[in-house]
């Protein structure tokens, strides 16, 4: 129902209360198709970031610069209105871009182990399981030895 027209009444403001970084700001202007209205919007240290006169166009939708991440004041000031139109909104400082990709399905498959021998010969120790079986002997051989001789 709020994207039906006039549904939010005539009128000039952002499409939206928190817009995305690094994206121009859009702007609704319902109501006022066709007319000049002055847009200026303040940064929260009340420093004029943006002063500009726009001409509506048909339909209400328009844009304007992009603004980087903060909490932003907007006037507009709109002829033959008893009073401008105010409000805030804010521009994000996270953005999609951020994320991670995923992973692709085909990179989360394990390859199969080289057929080459000159290849396996490379590999760690740890990785050899005759060496636990060398170690595995010696300590039977220690205990082995050791009960012979009468050491428990």
């Amino acid at each position: 129902m709020a994207d039906e027209p006039l549904a939010a009444g005539p009128g000039v403001r952002p499409v939206a209360p928190i817009l995305p970084r690094g994206a121009a700001v859009s702007w609704l202007g319902r109501g006022h198709e066709g007319e000049e209205v002055r847009i200026t919007v303040t940064d929260s240290a009340a420093a004029t970031v943006l002063d500009s006169a726009v001409t509506v166009p048909a339909g209400g939708h328009f844009t304007s610069g992009v603004l980087p991440a903060g909490r932003y004041m907007y006037t507009v000031a709109v002829p033959n209105a008893p009073a401008p139109d105010s409000g805030a909104f804010e521009v994000e400082s996270w953005t999609d871009e951020m994320l991670r990709l995923p992973v692709p399905f085909a990179e989360l498959t394990v390859p199969a182990p080289p057929a080459n021998a000159a290849l396996q010969r490379n590999r760690p120790l740890r990785a050899w399981p005759p060496a636990y079986l060398v170690i595995l002997a010696a300590l039977c051989a220690e205990w082995i030895g050791r009960r012979r001789a009468g050491l428990r």
